[in-house]
């Protein structure tokens, strides 16, 4: 009879595979899709029988052995700032923020799952597989309002909801590509932040105060 996997189990499973993704260059990539999956599997809110509210999409994994669920991006940092400025909470740290990102009903997806440096750097148009597989997604998860973290994907996101004919709420943000305190992390960070006090907490998405724990 099989036995049931420890928290501790998963734990080292991920710390493995994020090991793996911490070598990972683009000209030289150690980890594979499924890899960066199983990571980002653990903080799926679904595990948990929660329901995915806030949808945020990238475009792909950096390729400089960085990945937002191994707690070492810049879009980590940022997003963990823009939270901790929304609910004025300089408490959150690693790995609290990531199980109270899940908490909240948070799930971060790409555009290019698990496939580092892909670029959106042609019409959204000519990614069909991408795009079908975005509205699949979007269909399943339902969210009830998707952040985008990109410039370029910002238009293919806003493109398949209009395709599938679906009404959810977006906002785009710009990429946190410098580094913190710089402009576009600082952009990201206030508006972040100001979408959760201004939209997300006043309608009920968000709770007024952190749950402690896991926040």
């Amino acid at each position: 009879m099989p036995t049931s996997r420890s928290i501790w189990e998963d734990v080292d499973e991920i710390e493995l595979l994020c090991s793996k993704i911490r070598r990972n260059r683009c000209k030289k990539l150690k980890a594979t899709e499924e890899d960066y999956k199983k990571v980002r599997e653990k903080y799926d809110p679904r595990k948990q029988n929660k329901r995915i509210k806030v949808l945020f999409i990238g475009e792909s994994p950096p390729g400089n052995g960085t990945y937002f669920y191994c707690a070492n991006s810049k879009l980590y940092h940022a997003t963990k700032e823009a939270f901790e400025k929304a609910y004025n909470n300089k408490r959150l740290s690693h790995p609290d923020f990531l199980e109270c990102f899940k908490h909240l009903g948070c799930y971060l997806k790409d555009f290019f799952d698990g496939q580092p440096c892909k670029k959106v750097n042609k019409p959204c148009q000519e990614f069909e597989d991408q795009m079908n597989k975005l509205i699949q997604q979007i269909k399943e998860i339902n969210p009830e309002f998707i952040i985008v973290v990109h410039e370029r994907v910002c238009y293919c996101v806003m493109l398949a909801l209009l395709k599938a004919n679906l009404k959810i709420e977006v906002r785009c943000l710009p990429f946190p590509r410098t580094a913190q305190g710089g402009l576009s992390y600082n952009a990201y960070v206030n508006q972040l932040a100001e979408i959760i006090q201004k939209e997300l907490i006043p309608r009920g998405i968000f709770p007024e105060k952190l749950p402690q724990p896991p926040c």
